[in-house]
């Protein structure tokens, strides 16, 4: 029996303005979310999706409402709603942390560090990013500090890749260097009694 195995992995790209544009052009000659998913590759959930989110009612001649797909539309909640969730949220909410972040790292002289006022920021039960993110931004040029007024991050260990911590021209041990020779024997069953070589190597 045959089990057929697909390896490939499928990575999830989101619709751009030009897709969106696509989509208010198909759906005004009348094609339906199947047809336009076929055409842009994308599957029949995601332009379902993507049709609900950015149709507007509308009214015709005859006063009549009707739901209808606009782009731009569809393009302004998707930034909006991208603004207010992950790293780009906390830019915009989170200006009063950042500007009493950089009031304290630059101070003199200096009480807390990144790591120590973002504890303390939020044990006042207020909401911060975490100490990652916050050296993230730094290393961006997104806030008005930099590596410089932060000497304990330079002081850092980065980590590197997987074997990068592989220690070259290992050299052995003594005894391992004594079992390698010819010249004396490993241990085996049959030695009745063990003589020390003067530099700590047994022989038999």
């Amino acid at each position: 029996m045959t089990h057929s195995q697909i390896s490939t992995h499928k990575h999830y790209q989101q619709l751009s303005l030009s897709d969106r544009a696509t989509i208010q052009a198909l759906r005004a000659t009348g094609d339906t979310a199947t047809v336009i998913a076929q055409k842009l590759h994308r599957s029949k959930a995601t332009i379902s999706r993507e049709i609900t989110r950015g149709s507007v009612t509308q009214l015709d001649s005859k006063r009549h409402s009707h739901q209808v797909y606009l782009a731009e539309t569809a393009q302004a909640i998707h930034d909006r709603k991208r603004d207010r969730t992950g790293h780009h949220a906390f830019l915009k909410t989170g200006r009063a942390f950042f500007k009493a972040l950089t009031k304290e790292l630059t101070r003199k002289p200096r009480v807390h560090s990144v790591d120590s006022f973002v504890h303390f920021y939020r044990d006042q039960g207020k909401s911060c990013p975490s100490t990652t993110t916050v050296y993230r931004y730094i290393d961006a040029g997104l806030l008005e500090l930099d590596n410089m007024t932060l000497p304990k991050k330079l002081r850092r260990r980065v980590k590197g890749y997987k074997n990068a911590h592989k220690r070259k021209n290992k050299k052995p041990g003594l005894f391992i260097e004594f079992q390698k020779s010819s010249a004396i024997p490993r241990f085996t069953r049959d030695c009745a009694a063990l003589v020390f070589h003067p530099l700590g190597a047994p022989i038999c």
